[in-house]
């Protein structure tokens, strides 16, 4: 069997694991009637034990769109299903309000290998998209049991109406507010000697 249908198989079975784990479905819980501010820097985990590292920044004053800047720790061959593949750009994408503290969001990212001989820039092998939705859960906590991230072919739209050439799968997490910490205190200088 080749690594793309392993991960294929791979991808499926974590599929129907995260359904029956995570109950993938629209949130319909709300938290209370006040309101929190969704600009800022996130980080946590997601559900397949990638660290994230996420900054959200309002596209204007009074906006309902933010852009965002995430990175992302992760195989970027997604364990040999695209051979060759040395990096992923980090994933850049668009939030919008969809309800009190409640977001729709697409990010995306290309997985890039070697150029090709002759060429000075680097292949581009897959393109990744990642859609879903999330909540606020209070100031400081967003969390979704709702996205996914699905994986086109270089030569595909990955806006356009045709399925991703190499499938999706879930994805979940909760993600923390970065606070403001105090200096990290310095211990005194060593006596200089004379």
């Amino acid at each position: 069997m080749s690594n793309k249908t392993n991960l294929m198989m791979c991808l499926t079975m974590v599929a129907v694991f995260s359904i029956g784990t995570f109950g993938l479905g629209k949130a319909d819980f709300t938290f209370g009637d006040e309101e929190w501010p969704l600009a800022g820097t996130w980080f946590g985990t997601n559900s397949h034990g990638h660290t994230i590292l996420l900054t959200i920044m309002p596209s204007g004053p009074d906006s309902d769109q933010f852009a965002a800047s995430l990175d992302i720790t992760h195989d970027p061959s997604f364990g040999g299903m695209f051979p060759g593949t040395i990096a992923a750009t980090n994933m850049r994408g668009t939030y919008v309000r969809t309800g009190l503290n409640t977001y729709a969001f697409t990010v995306m990212s290309y997985g890039l290998a070697e150029p090709a001989e002759g060429e000075a820039a680097r292949q581009v092998v897959y393109v990744q998209v990642v859609s879903g939705q999330f909540i606020l859960t209070d100031e400081n906590t967003f969390a979704s049991d709702l996205y996914t991230a699905a994986l086109y072919a270089p030569e595909q739209d990955p806006f356009g109406d045709e399925p991703p050439a190499y499938g999706c799968y879930p994805v979940s997490g909760t993600y923390t507010r970065m606070p403001v910490v105090p200096v990290c205190e310095l211990p005194p200088p060593e006596p200089v000697e004379e």
